[in-house]
């Protein structure tokens, strides 16, 4: 059998992580160095490929290379 549609509440978390990563790269959400922040949000990148969500994951990973680079020191 195919790949079930997603249902828009999986969409809708997706999003959301996405959300949560990028505020997280640039300092919003937690007070911590910056090689830390990058660590939580490679994880929170694996997350969204895990779950088949590509888009969002390959967004995650220009904010992540974008902080790698020292942008958001």
């Amino acid at each position: 059998m195919g790949k079930e549609p997603l249902a828009p509440k999986d969409v809708e978390w997706a999003n959301d992580l996405l959300r949560y990563l990028i505020a997280h790269v640039r300092g919003q959400n937690v007070i911590s160095l910056l090689p830390g922040r990058i660590c939580i949000a490679l994880l929170l990148k694996r997350r969204l490929e895990e779950r088949g969500f590509w888009w969002q994951a390959r967004i995650a990973e220009a904010w992540i290379h974008r902080a790698q680079g020292g942008e958001f020191e």
